[in-house]
């Protein structure tokens, strides 16, 4: 964990360079992507004991002891994008000032779906990830994990 602590933090400072030289272009450069996912899943499977699936499948990206199917998803914004109903989903956002995931939403993954918006042009639902954490709210309090 601490490799990826120090990666990302040489990581974030190439991308606040970037930023800073290139502020007239009025262009982010978030992590978000490809590479950022894949810290995030590399992760999340150490940090909560999962299997990394191929990064091919389709709905998943690991899978649990009880063979849960895990879609997951990191972000820096406030929101995430699903392609597909994920049986189970985890939603973890960087901390930029300590370099740790926070955990927002780790659950059932219809009930994030069916709480998404319509499937946009890009073929994504979107949920913030304020509406996730209600869920995750809604769905302790309901006894679900």
């Amino acid at each position: 964990m601490e490799f990826i602590k120090q990666s990302l933090k040489q990581i974030l400072k190439v991308v606040d360079d970037l930023e800073s030289e290139y502020k007239h272009h009025e262009r982010k450069f978030t992590l978000d992507g490809h590479l950022f996912g894949s810290i995030g899943e590399v992760y999340a499977c150490e940090k909560y004991n999962l299997k990394l699936e191929n990064s091919s499948k389709k709905c998943f990206d690991a899978t649990d002891k009880k063979g849960n199917e895990i879609q997951i998803k990191v972000t820096q914004k406030n929101k995430v994008g699903m392609r597909h109903k994920p049986q189970k989903l985890l939603v973890l956002k960087l901390n930029r000032e300590n370099l740790e995931f926070e955990e927002i939403y780790f659950g059932n993954g219809e009930m994030a779906w069916n709480n998404a918006n319509k499937i946009n042009s890009s073929g994504q639902r979107f949920i913030t990830l304020n509406k996730l954490i209600g869920l995750k709210s809604t769905a302790h309090n309901n006894g679900y994990k």
